[in-house]
C-alpha cells in the first residue's frame, strides 16, 4: 500500500537519527463509529479526525466489510490513544513496537453490537477480494479511496492479524473506552 510504504520509510528514518523510538499502533479509531450521529453535540464524536464512515455506518444502517466479518480489529478511541502515548512517555524502556486497545472484537461481533445499539437490523455488504480489487481506480483524485480499499484488501490478507498482546494495555494505566460504551453514548437512548 502507497502510503504505509511511505510511513515505513519514515519509521527507518527516525531509527537512523534517534536511539530511542517506537512505532504505536492502536488499529481503527473507533471514532469512526460515531460518523452520523444526532446526538446533540454528536458531530464531537470524531473529535479532531475527518468525519465520513469506515466500514461501519450507522447512521444508515449498514456496513460494508472485508471478508467474512469474522477477522478481529482492534478499535480505540483517538483521545485514548493520547492518553496510551502520553503514558508510554514515562516508561524507562520503549518497544519498537507499542499498541494499543479499547477493544478487540470482530467486524461481527461489532455489527451486532451496532444493531443491539440501534435497536435495528443492520443491511451488511460481505466483500470478496475479487470485489475489493475491482474498486480500485487509477484516477489520482481517487487515493484515499483506493488507500481504504487497500487497507480492506490488506484485512483479508493477514495485514491486521493481532500477533502480539496489547503490550501498552499492560504497561500503563489506562482505562480505554470499550465499543459498546462508545455506541452508547453517541448512538444509544440513554447516552
Amino acid at each position: 500500500m502507497e502510503l504505509f510504504r511511505t510511513s515505513a520509510c519514515h519509521a527507518r528514518s527516525a531509527v537512523a537519527h534517534f536511539r530511542k523510538y517506537s512505532l504505536f499502533e492502536c488499529g481503527i479509531f473507533m471514532n469512526y463509529l460515531g460518523y452520523g450521529s444526532t446526538k446533540p453535540g454528536g458531530d464531537e464524536a470524531h473529535g479532531h479526525l475527518a468525519r465520513f464512515p469506515l466500514i461501519f455506518n450507522l447512521s444508515t444502517q449498514s456496513a460494508d466489510i472485508p471478508g467474512d466479518g469474522e477477522k478481529q480489529l482492534w478499535y480505540t478511541r483517538a483521545e485514548d490513544v493520547g492518553k496510551f502515548v502520553a503514558a508510554a512517555t514515562q516508561l524507562d524502556s520503549w518497544e519498537v513496537y507499542n499498541n494499543m486497545a479499547g477493544e478487540i472484537l470482530s467486524m461481527n461481533e461489532v455489527v451486532r453490537l451496532c444493531e443491539d445499539v440501534c435497536g435495528t437490523k443492520f443491511t451488511v455488504k460481505y466483500n470478496t477480494r475479487e470485489e475489493l480489487v475491482a474498486r480500485m481506480s487509477p484516477a489520482p483524485e481517487q487515493a484515499m479511496a483506493n488507500f481504504f480499499t487497500e487497507s480492506f484488501i490488506a484485512v483479508l490478507d493477514g495485514g491486521f492479524d493481532i500477533k502480539d498482546p496489547m503490550n501498552l494495555n499492560r504497561l500503563v494505566d489506562v482505562k480505554p473506552m470499550g465499543v459498546r460504551e462508545f455506541l452508547e453514548k453517541w448512538w444509544g437512548s440513554s447516552g
